[in-house]
């Protein structure tokens, strides 16, 4: 019984042994891939200060020697295929590198692009012309979405494209998703160049508000799809649910606007009456980016459309919440506004250059389909034709300032395709998503690369352009205007919520002071008046006639006093005696 007893312990003994060795072992093992995991983050952090000091080399190259030919973000891409060819060369590393994560796309890439786009906005331009800018998002883009969806699906019928030949459903999906512009390279260009204001508005404009409305309908389109709902099967879109996707868009549409005003209001009226928050930049700083974001983030989490509050949102921050703030504050804000968008900006088409060459690797899912590449692009091109030019018409019937032929051609080739499309891409559901990925890429590719590159030369060569005086002097006058009408924004807007007006009158008031102190200084000090005299005396005898003559009405006085002064006789102090009325002073 005892020996029975004490092989028993010893198995037990040799049990714990072996449990102790195994989570040993364990242990050893997390911390080996906790350390590899720890190396590989310090790898992929190296390679994005590279990343970023190239994009800060051919960015100052850039502007430099003022390439316009070529877009900045055709040479992001180029540094993004370059990185990506490395990163396949070493393949311990690829992997942590070559994902396009869509929650670090729609949350950390995307809301700089959109916050720059809102707070650098030109207001004037772009409310005057909204009806136009609308038209274009919402009917443009359902004439795209319909061309391009039923010419894949008769395609698909023919056996030319590999899309569901039974339901039009898939083909309509992928038109919503690449219908998205995003002309990133062509309004750099445009800067760049001072393209006319009203073509700047209208594609700027559209590309904003297109973007949103493209996701919209696509969210629309995915409710139909069994992947997405509880249907068992695919269901055939009628013309009935068009006008639902109509109305449901008006509706995300409104309550986006209304989230984003909202949030920027609170914020402007906070910064407002509570003035003593200007001690403290990193609160201002905080609210400015704090209140923007979580307006985008409500936005997303209501299903909303977080494109558009937070869009509108950077609007109403920049016409009242930023003349609120104190100068530092103010210079920091734009300042970091202008680097976060450029950076976010660059880095889209970085990622989008590596995720190019990661398609193509032997281990890639991505597969390719030449004839759906070429027969989207070109169903693009005659989409984006077709919508222009037919809107177009109709909006020339009404409107005193016509969208000339010039205009129309610009924004036919102003159509790029962006990350928006790719993003959307990556969510459509197993079947076709590989080729709707790949297809996608490429006309981004292509748009980018042609008609980013085309667009600069087109717009010098229509004569597209604005004097850069005459652009000065428009911006400083629409910087008076208001966002509503005047009484509104003199008695309600501007006492509640700040605003430029509140800036301007504080500032002419600053100054005000400052030159009734100076004056009452200056009279307090007797040598400093007789340095004063002598030196406006000399200063009057060495000013022409002419010149005061344009002074206004007070001309004729005004040359009595200088022909007076030039007949006083004025001894010049010595230079010793000048230096002590300076100190005395």
């Amino acid at each position: 019984m005892k020996k029975l007893d004490s092989i028993v312990n010893f198995d037990l003994m040799e049990n714990k042994a072996g449990n102790t060795y195994t989570n040993t072992r364990k242990r050893h093992e997390t911390f080996e891939q906790s350390n590899a995991r720890h190396h590989n983050a310090g790898i992929n952090a190296l390679w994005v200060v590279i990343i970023l000091c190239t994009v800060l080399a051919y960015k100052f190259y850039f502007h430099k020697y003022k390439i316009t030919y070529v877009p900045e973000s055709v040479a992001a891409m180029i540094v993004g295929i370059a990185v990506g060819t490395c990163l396949l060369l070493i393949a311990r590393y690829s992997s942590y590198v070559l994902e396009f994560k869509l929650e670090g796309f729609y949350y950390i890439l995307l809301p700089p692009i959109i916050f720059k786009a809102g707070f650098g906005l030109e207001k004037s331009q772009f409310f005057g012309n909204i009806g136009s800018i609308s038209i274009f998002a919402l009917f443009g883009t359902l004439i795209s979405t319909l061309i391009i969806g039923f010419s894949l699906f008769g395609l698909a019928k023919l056996g030319i494209v590999p899309l569901d030949s039974n339901h039009a459903l898939e083909a309509l999906m992928f038109g919503a998703l690449i219908s998205s512009t995003d002309p990133v390279s062509t309004v750099s260009i445009m800067s760049s160049l001072n393209t006319d204001p009203m073509l700047h508005a209208l594609i700027f404009g559209e590309s904003v508000l297109n973007d949103a409305v493209c996701i919209t309908l696509y969210k629309t389109l995915e409710g139909f799809h069994p992947f997405f709902s509880e249907k068992t099967e695919l269901v055939g879109f009628e013309f009935h649910d068009l006008g639902k996707c109509i109305i449901i868009f008006l509706g995300i549409t409104l309550v986006s606007i209304m989230i984003g005003v909202l949030f920027a209001l609170a914020c402007s009226m906070i910064s407002n009456k509570c003035p003593r928050i200007q001690n403290h930049p990193e609160i201002e700083i905080g609210m400015t980016f704090f209140s923007a974001y979580g307006a985008y983030c409500v936005g997303e989490i209501a299903e909303m459309s977080g494109i558009m509050a937070l869009f509108f949102c950077a609007i109403v921050l920049a016409h009242y919440h930023s003349h609120n703030l104190s100068k530092s504050s103010k210079t920091a804000v734009e300042g970091t506004v202008q680097a976060l968008g450029f950076f976010a900006e660059t880095a889209v088409f970085v990622v989008l250059g590596i995720t190019a060459v990661s398609s193509i690797a032997p281990a890639s899912t991505f597969q390719w389909s030449v004839p759906f590449v070429m027969c989207a692009l070109f169903l693009c091109l005659l989409s984006r034709a077709v919508h222009v030019v037919l809107l177009s018409f109709f909006l020339n019937l009404g409107l005193r300032q016509q969208i000339s032929k010039k205009f129309q051609l610009v924004m036919i080739v102003a159509g790029l395709r962006g990350a928006v499309s790719f993003a959307l891409s990556l969510e459509v559901p197993e079947g076709s998503s590989r080729f709707f990925a790949t297809t996608t890429l490429a006309i981004v590719f292509i748009t980018t690369v042609v008609q980013g590159s085309l667009s600069g030369t087109l717009i010098s060569h229509l004569g597209l352009t604005e004097d850069a005086n005459v652009k000065d002097k428009r911006q400083r006058s629409a910087k008076r205007g208001g966002m509503f009408c005047g009484a509104c924004e003199e008695n309600v807007m501007y006492r509640v919520f700040g605003g430029s007006q509140k800036s301007e009158t504080e500032n002419n008031g600053g100054r005000g002071t400052d030159s009734s102190s100076n004056a009452s200084n200056a009279s307090s000090s007797p040598q400093m008046n007789k340095i004063l005299s002598r030196t406006s005396i000399a200063t009057a005898r060495a000013v022409p006639c002419e010149e005061v003559k344009n002074y206004g009405d007070n001309s004729q006085e005004s040359l009595g006093n200088l022909q007076q002064a030039r007949a006083i006789p004025v001894a010049a102090p010595s230079t010793s005696r000048s230096r002590q009325l300076v100190i005395e002073s």
